[in-house]
Formats: structure tokens, C-alpha cells, sequence
């Protein structure tokens, strides 16, 4: 058999095209797969969750009366955090509003933000602000 060189040439050509075509149709699987992958959450994931919303007080924690085990509960509230707002508490007195958190080193807007809805001055049925009725 005679080959010249424009068959050996061809036929480079037709490996290269169906090389490029194979990498092509393998990136395409992948693309769907990956489109169609299940987005679970870890297992480790899930418990961390289950526990934070076991945690989570199902009644709003008293600023002038909690411990700082029940603060360090609410989210955004470390035992850290927790620790400084009692210390502030028997510093300054009670929390005269619920606002007056904001005054404590390490609690800004979005701590706040997070932690509004779990904290109360007083009792559940002072005003909704968070003013005690003195």
C-alpha cells in the first residue's frame, strides 16, 4: 500500500476532530451532572442546625435577668458577648431598653438585628419596644 502524504495528513485530522469532539461530549456529561447534583446539606450540617433550633429560646430571654448560659443561646451571642452584656448589667444597671444592648463592646446592628426578636426588658406583657413599665 502507497500512502501519500494528504492520507496521512486526513487522517491526523479526523483523530484530532474526534479527540476534540470526545473532550467536548466528556465536559457536556460533566456539565449536566454537576447541574443535576443533589444539593443535600452534610449530615454534620443538619445536626449543627437541629441543635441551634433546640437551643434557641422559645420565649424571650429577660436582658436584666439572664444568666449568661441563656444568653450565650441567642444568635449572634457567645459566651464571650454573653459574659460582657452581665457585666454591663452589673456595671451600669439595669437595661432600661432594649436598645441600650447596643452599648455593650462587640454588639452593633447586626447583632442586634439577629437577637431583637429573642430579648425582652421586664416582662412579655410590658409594650412592645422593649420599655419596662416602671
Amino acid at each position: 500500500m502507497n500512502y501519500d502524504s494528504g492520507d496521512k495528513l486526513e487522517g491526523k485530522q479526523s483523530r484530532g476532530a474526534m479527540g476534540v469532539a470526545v473532550v467536548i461530549a466528556a465536559v457536556g456529561v460533566l456539565a449536566i451532572a454537576w447541574a443535576k447534583r443533589e444539593r443535600s446539606v452534610p449530615v454534620d450540617d443538619v445536626a449543627q442546625m437541629q441543635a441551634v433550633s433546640r437551643a434557641l429560646p422559645s420565649a424571650r430571654v429577660n436582658l436584666n435577668s439572664a444568666t449568661v448560659e441563656e444568653l450565650s443561646l441567642l444568635p449572634g451571642i457567645g459566651p464571650g458577648l454573653a459574659e460582657r452584656i452581665v457585666k454591663h448589667r452589673e456595671e451600669h444597671g439595669p437595661f432600661k431598653s432594649i436598645e441600650q444592648l447596643d452599648d455593650v463592646w462587640g454588639i452593633g446592628p447586626s447583632v442586634m438585628g439577629r437577637v431583637r426578636p429573642y430579648v425582652m426588658i421586664g416582662d412579655e406583657n410590658d409594650e412592645e419596644d422593649g420599655e419596662s413599665q416602671d
